[in-house]
């Protein structure tokens, strides 16, 4: 169970067919004491205000948000 919970945000590189974009992923982690959760996710174009919540693949980024939080320093999410 992750020992640190809050706001984070990292950096990817979203391609489609037309277009590469680097964009800034938000997402909240939380502990409903039981499980830990991922809240109030979106996507930003970097260094903009171009919100592409609504036009991206959640499952590939609940997948980068998953990489994200595993690859973790234990101090900050694991439970050493």
């Amino acid at each position: 169970m992750a020992t640190r919970y809050g706001t984070y945000t990292f950096d990817a590189e979203l391609d489609c067919d037309w277009m590469t974009v680097d964009v800034d992923i938000t997402f909240t982690l939380k502990n409903d004491g039981e499980y830990d959760y991922v809240t109030d996710q979106y996507v930003m174009i970097s260094m903009s205000d171009v919100n592409l919540s609504k036009y991206v693949n959640w499952d590939y980024i609940d997948g980068l948000i998953d990489e994200f939080v595993s690859s973790g320093d234990q101090k900050d999410y694991g439970d050493g």
